[in-house]
């Protein structure tokens, strides 16, 4: 059916082209006319122009990923489900629903047996995009486009991060610091990663592992707190999100900086000097090298490359630890519980690797006070918008959102695939005959893709679908993470 759409659509556009084409025979008119061959088989090269093509190669990659992740927790979770003597779905698609069977099997088999004790930690990692593949297609659509690039822009200014960089920027770094916090009492200026200190009794918004004046969702094997403390904690305050800290430090603390001062650790904030190794929120191009006028396609080839770097993103680091304490009076199978721990404890790892992914990608990140998916869901309810496009700048002028908030990639790259579709199919791009009907499909399939990714109800006001797609898991995952840090505690 593809086939002959192309076919028709093809014979329509150089019938408009050019007449010529037909007194020439048959077989050009069916060289266009073959099959298109599927995005989903890895079919990118479609157009031979690299914006478009790019855009269709990130939409490939991001599909491929992260459907591999989502299928990956689907067969763990059924492993862990046998585990614990719990029902898989049908149709071996975990849900919320069923994560919330899970957990309440494994608070009921190890945090409630009586005479153990659990203790879950979590890690959640650290992940950066993939600059390589994105500079090089960046630097051939430049090229290719005939872009006139400054030669200071060039070699090793290519690739710093124009825009906010959540990650190691030694030189250059413009906001917000946080370095390894030196061994004294000197307090941290807008927060503490790691443990704080609290030898003053404080409200602990992270771990409280000391004493609690109210309820903890967790204990140690000496009855204190290590965990989610409802009160005051007095004792360490554990966070992997920046959080106040009066006391000591141990981890990485929000250091003082002057102007000239490098920032030898995590930096927040502008990153355009140097090589930005985290999480870039901007471009590929240093300050100066933004030129429009110098090549009006600048702009598209950027924002190509950044859909490829996160298309490529890494993450590292992520990890579980679930510890299990026995009182003397314990009478039960101890070998039984304490292999029932490290199967869990192999699955939350495996969980918190692929969450720290997925929810970047699907929700964005709040821990960097980012504009969430849900978020994103009641400014579209209030306004009428469509989720995707409240990730365009213009769009979230006019309702008053700071764009450098929002970052949700998967819906930003659904909504550029739309508007691309428009572009390409309305002769914004010049593309040659043959490709041109194939151009059209592939768009329209990777809009499709994504959109079962993320996945938005029909009918009325458009809000996300949290029960479907990469939502369901990314949910699903959140439930099970929980288990370290309890809500409603």
């Amino acid at each position: 059916m593809r086939t002959l759409r192309n076919c028709a659509l093809a014979v329509l556009l150089l019938l408009l082209a050019t007449a010529g084409l037909l007194g020439q025979g048959c077989e050009e008119v069916l060289e266009v006319c073959a099959a298109c061959g599927e995005l989903s088989d890895g079919n990118i090269s479609v157009s031979g122009e690299p914006r478009l093509d790019g855009t269709l190669e990130a939409a490939y990659l991001l599909w491929t990923r992260t459907t591999s992740l989502a299928e990956s927790f689907d067969v763990e979770m059924a492993s862990l489900a046998s585990a614990l003597g719990a029902m898989a779905p049908a149709d071996g698609e975990f849900h919320p629903a069923n994560a919330l069977v899970l957990a309440d099997a494994i608070r009921a088999q190890l945090v409630d047996a009586e005479g153990v004790t659990a203790v879950f930690e979590i890690e959640p990692g650290r992940c950066w995009i993939g600059r390589e593949l994105a500079l090089e297609r960046q630097r051939s659509c430049e090229d290719r486009l005939n872009c006139y690039i400054p030669p200071e822009c060039e070699a090793e200014q290519l690739g710093a991060c124009v825009g906010l960089c959540v990650g190691i920027c030694r030189d250059g770094c413009e906001g917000e610091c946080y370095a390894a916090a030196s061994e004294s009492n000197e307090e941290c200026l807008g927060g503490c990663i790691g443990a704080c200190d609290t030898t003053e009794p404080a409200t602990c918004a992270g771990r409280c592992v000391g004493s609690c004046s109210a309820s903890c969702s967790a204990y140690d094997a000496n009855a204190l707190c290590d965990g989610r403390c409802t009160g005051i904690c007095t004792g360490n305050c554990i966070s992997t999100i920046p959080l106040g800290c009066e006391g000591l430090c141990r981890g990485a603390c929000q250091v003082p900086r002057g102007e000239e001062d490098s920032c030898d650790g995590e930096c927040r904030g502008d990153c355009s000097a140097s090589e930005c190794d985290g999480l870039c929120r901007g471009h590929f191009r240093p300050e100066g090298c933004d030129r429009p006028d110098r090549c009006d396609s600048l702009y598209d080839c950027q924002e190509t490359a950044k859909a490829l770097a996160w298309a490529n993103l890494e993450c590292e680091g992520a990890s579980a630890r679930v510890g299990v304490v026995y009182s003397p009076a314990f009478t039960g199978d101890r070998a039984r519980l304490t292999a029932l721990a490290q199967r869990v404890e192999l699955a939350l790892t495996q969980v918190a690797r692929s969450h720290a992914m997925l929810s970047l990608l699907v929700d964005g990140d709040d821990d960097a006070g980012e504009i969430t998916a849900e978020e994103l869901t009641e400014i579209a309810d209030e306004s009428g918008a469509l989720p995707g496009y409240l990730t365009q700048p213009e769009v979230l002028a006019e309702y008053s959102v700071d764009a450098e908030r929002v970052h949700l990639p998967l819906s930003g790259l659904k909504a550029r695939l739309a508007m691309l579709t428009t572009e390409a199919t309305a002769g914004d791009y010049t593309l040659a005959a043959g490709p041109l009907p194939c151009v059209q499909p592939a768009f329209e399939e990777a809009h499709g893709l994504l959109g079962a990714l993320i996945p938005v109800s029909e009918g009325g006001t458009p809000v996300a679908q949290r029960s479907a797609g990469l939502y369901r898991v990314v949910d699903a995952q959140r439930i099970l993470l929980e288990l370290a840090w309890p809500t409603g505690e």
